[in-house]
């Protein structure tokens, strides 16, 4: 009987064991794909930006006064402060046109 729960013992103890290194492997899993969605949304953003530039002369080939943007020369930079993503639109005369913030959370809820 005693070499019985030896045995048995030794069984649950090798079975704890890989329990706890498969979640050890998952969570590097998970850190991976999350670090990969982030860098594939990054990088969807760095396109649909250079898009809209490119395109924006074929959108826009007349002037049109009514609109304040066009013909300028545009630039945007992006910043990521605490938890919060700060987007600034800055004009040709390195005017500020527009001023966006919108936290985090809700850009990961989004993407989920």
């Amino acid at each position: 009987m005693k070499d019985f729960k030896i045995k048995s013992s030794l069984l649950v103890g090798a079975l704890v064991m890989m329990l706890c290194y498969n979640l050890l492997c998952l969570k590097e899993l998970y850190e991976g794909i999350s670090a990969q969605t982030r860098e594939l949304v990054e990088q969807s953003l760095r396109d649909a930006d250079l898009d809209e530039v490119l395109n924006r002369a074929t959108k826009y080939p007349e002037i049109n006064p009514d609109i304040a943007y066009q013909g300028k020369s545009m630039s945007q930079s992006r910043s990521i402060r605490g938890d919060t993503l700060h987007v600034t639109i800055v004009d040709g005369n390195d005017s500020v046109m527009a001023t966006r913030t919108t936290p985090l959370a809700r850009v990961q809820t989004i993407l989920t």
